[in-house]
C-alpha cells in the first residue's frame, strides 16, 4: 500500500487539482445499447403473431396478445438436451457464441476504462463485428431458412446497429479511449463541491462523464443478470413483490398497517410502496407496480452509486473513485436484487448519511440515518459510530445531541400514532424479529443445524447476545485503539453492518445490498481483494437465483446429512460462511493497518 501518497508528494498534490489525461468518454459504451434493442423482429405470415429477439432473451407475442419470455439460459438447456430440429439448434449455438462476443466486448471496454487503455481494447471493434455477423447468421438460419412460411418478415434492426457500432469503433476507438495516465497535468479545473467541500481533482465534466459511464454500466449488468435468471425471477416476484403490492393495495383500500393488519417492517417502509402505487390508481396492475417500484429503486441505486464515488474520491482521488464505482456497478449478485426488492432504499440512506457526516453536514446525516432506521433497522449502526467519532476528534457534541433529538422527534411522529391506535400490533412488529425462527440461509440456522446433529440445545436468542457483544467490542476497539481518520470511521461502520448481517436470523441473499457499497470502496487494495469481492458476489448469486430450489427453497429446511452423506445445502452453506468469515478477517486485518492519513489503494495495474 502506498502510504500517505497525497500528503507527502508535491506532484500528487498538483495532480489532484488538475484534470488528467484519463478522462473517460461515455460514447465508448454506445455499442452496448444493443443489449436494450431488439436485434431483429420476425413476424408470421398472418402478422397476428411476432417475435422480438434480444441478445439475452426472446419475446414471443402470440395471437390474442399472450406473451412468452424465453431466456438464453433456457435456449442453452435446449442445446444441451438436443431438443428441436438441427437447424434450430445450430441457430441457438451461433446465437450463444454471438452473445459471448458481445458480452466480451463489453467487458474489454470496462477493462479499458479501469486500466485507462490496454492492448486488449483493440479487440473490441472486431468482437462487435463478429457478434453482428453471428447474430445475423443465427437469425437467418433459425427463422428465414428453417421455417420460411409465405409472408414472413425479418427485420434485423439491432444487428444493423451492432455493425455500425463496430465500424464506428474501428474509426474512433483509439481516439476515444483514455490513454495511460501521465504525470503531466492538463488545464487546472475548479473542483466539484459536495456540501461545500471540494472533491479532489474532479471537475464537473469528469464527474458527469464518470457517472454516466457507471450508471449505464450498472443498467447493462442488471439487464444481463436478470435475463440470465428469468426462470428464478418468477418465484421471487411471487414472494416479496407480491407482498409489497398487497401492502400498497391494502393501504389504498383503507386498511392501515399495524392496525388492520400485522406488518413486520418499520413505519416508513410503506412510503416507497405508496409512491410506487400512486401512478396506478386509475388502473391498479401488478406488472405496472413492478415497473414503477423498479424504476424508483434504480433511482436510489444511482444515488448510492454517486455516494460510493464521492466517498472514494475523498479518500483516494478520481481514478480510484471511478474504480470503486465500477466495482459497485458490476456487483452482479446485488444487481439482480436492486430492481425487484426494497433494500437499496435504506442502503442509500445509510451511505448518504455517512457522506454527509464526513463532509460536515451532521444534521442532514442524522436525519438520513433516522430515515434509514424507519425503513429497515440496520442503518442504526450510524448513531453509535458517529458519536464515538465526534468524541475521538474532540468535536462539539451539541450538534450530535441536537441531531439525535430531531431524529427522535421525527421517529416519534411516525411511530406514536400507530402505538396509540394499536399498541399490541405495533409491539409485535419489533418482538417478531427477536422470537422468530431462523431461516435456512442464515448463519444462525447453520449453527442450529450443527447443534441439532450433535443433539445439543443452543440457548434461546444466543446470537442476539453475540451480536450485542460483538458490536460493543467493535465500538470499544474503535474508541480505544483505532485512529480518527474518516477512512477508519467508514470501515468501522462497514464492520458494524457486517456483524448485524452475520448474526441476523434471516440473512437473506439480498442483504448483500447493504454491504456492497462499502465493499466496493475497501476491496480495491490488491488483486486478492478484488477476487474476494467477486467471490462474495458469485457465492450469493449461486444461492439465489442460480441454484434456487437446489440449495435454498423458501420455507424449506436442510440437515447435515442426507442419505448418510453430507447434504448439498450443508456443503454449500459451509463454503458460503467460510467466505464471509474470510471477508470479515480481511476487513479487520486491513483496519488494523490503517494510519491516520488515508492512503491510496495499490490498485490493479
Amino acid at each position: 500500500m502506498k502510504a500517505d501518497t497525497i500528503m507527502n508528494n508535491p506532484r500528487e498534490k498538483n495532480r489532484e487539482n488538475t484534470l488528467m489525461a484519463t478522462d473517460r468518454n461515455p460514447l465508448l459504451l454506445l455499442p452496448y445499447l444493443a443489449f436494450f434493442l431488439p436485434l431483429y423482429i420476425e413476424t408470421s405470415g398472418s402478422k397476428q403473431a411476432f417475435s422480438l429477439q434480444w441478445a439475452m432473451f426472446r419475446c414471443q407475442v402470440m395471437a390474442g396478445n399472450d406473451i412468452l419470455l424465453i431466456p438464453l439460459s433456457k435456449e442453452i438447456l435446449s442445446i444441451l438436451t438436443g431438443h428441436g430440429p438441427g437447424e434450430v439448434i445450430s441457430g441457438m449455438v451461433v446465437w450463444l457464441v454471438a452473445t459471448i462476443c458481445l458480452v466480451g466486448a463489453f467487458i474489454l471496454t470496462l477493462y479499458g476504462f479501469w486500466k485507462t487503455g490496454g492492448k486488449f481494447v483493440a479487440w473490441v471493434p472486431g468482437l462487435l463485428l463478429i457478434s453482428g455477423a453471428l447474430f445475423l447468421m443465427s437469425g437467418l438460419v433459425r427463422y428465414a431458412v428453417a421455417t420460411d412460411p409465405p409472408g414472413k418478415l425479418f427485420v434485423p434492426v439491432g444487428i444493423l446497429f451492432i455493425f455500425f457500432a463496430g465500424w464506428w469503433g474501428y474509426r474512433n476507438l483509439r481516439k476515444a479511449m483514455p490513454e495511460q495516465e501521465t504525470d503531466v497535468p492538463t488545464s487546472p479545473v475548479t473542483p466539484v463541491r459536495f456540501f461545500g467541500v471540494p472533491l479532489k481533482g474532479i471537475g464537473w465534466q469528469v464527474l458527469k462523464a464518470d457517472l454516466i459511464i457507471l450508471a449505464f454500466t450498472g443498467l447493462v449488468v442488471k439487464l444481463l443478470v436478470i435475463s440470465v435468471a428469468l426462470p428464478a425471477l418468477e418465484h421471487i416476484l411471487t414472494a416479496d413483490m407480491t407482498l409489497y403490492y398487497w401492502y400498497a393495495e391494502s393501504i389504498f383500500h383503507g386498511r392501515l398497517p399495524y392496525i388492520s393488519f400485522y406488518a413486520e417492517y418499520p413505519q416508513l417502509f410503506f412510503l416507497p410502496l405508496i409512491i410506487a402505487y400512486l401512478p396506478l390508481l386509475s388502473s391498479p396492475d401488478f406488472t405496472g407496480f413492478l415497473f414503477t417500484f423498479g424504476t424508483m429503486n434504480l433511482l436510489f441505486d444511482l444515488g448510492t452509486l454517486a455516494c460510493v464515488y464521492i466517498l472514494a474520491a475523498r479518500f483516494f482521488g478520481q481514478t480510484h473513485a471511478f474504480r470503486a464505482g465500477l466495482l459497485y456497478a458490476t456487483a452482479f449478485s446485488t444487481a439482480f436484487f436492486i430492481p425487484i426488492l426494497f433494500d437499496i432504499i435504506p442502503t442509500f440512506f445509510l451511505v448518504f448519511s455517512l457522506c454527509c457526516f464526513i463532509h460536515g453536514k451532521e444534521m442532514v446525516s442524522y436525519l438520513s440515518a433516522a430515515t434509514g432506521v424507519l425503513l429497515k433497522w440496520f442503518p442504526f449502526a450510524c448513531f453509535p459510530v458517529f458519536f464515538l467519532s465526534n468524541l475521538k476528534n474532540g468535536r462539539d457534541m451539541k450538534n450530535y445531541w441536537k441531531g439525535v433529538a430531531v431524529s427522535i422527534l421525527a421517529a416519534a411522529a411516525c411511530m406514536v400514532p400507530f402505538v396509540l391506535l394499536n399498541t399490541e400490533k405495533f409491539i409485535e412488529t419489533y418482538r417478531f424479529h427477536i422470537v422468530r425462527q431462523p431461516e435456512a440461509h442464515s448463519f444462525v440456522y447453520y449453527l442450529d443445524t450443527i447443534f441439532s446433529f450433535f443433539h445439543v440445545q443452543a440457548p434461546a436468542n444466543l446470537f442476539l447476545i453475540i451480536m450485542v457483544f460483538a458490536e460493543c467490542l467493535l465500538l470499544y476497539w474503535y474508541f480505544r485503539h483505532l485512529d480518527t481518520s474518516e477512512l477508519t470511521l467508514t470501515c468501522v461502520l462497514l464492520l458494524s453492518v457486517l456483524v448485524f448481517f452475520l448474526c441476523n436470523k434471516v440473512m437473506a441473499t439480498y442483504y448483500l445490498v447493504w454491504l456492497t457499497p462499502f465493499l466496493a470502496i475497501f476491496l480495491l487494495r490488491s488483486l486478492r481483494h478484488l477476487v474476494l469481492f467477486y467471490v462474495v458476489q458469485v457465492v450469493m448469486f449461486l444461492e439465489t437465483p442460480a441454484l434456487m430450489g437446489i440449495v435454498y427453497k423458501p420455507y424449506w429446511d436442510y440437515s447435515v446429512l442426507e442419505n448418510s452423506l453430507p447434504s448439498i445445502p450443508f456443503i454449500f452453506y459451509t463454503v458460503k460462511f467460510a467466505i464471509f468469515f474470510v471477508l470479515l478477517y480481511a476487513i479487520v486485518r486491513d483496519l488494523r493497518h490503517l494510519r491516520n492519513s488515508p492512503s491510496r489503494p495499490e490498485g490493479i495495474e
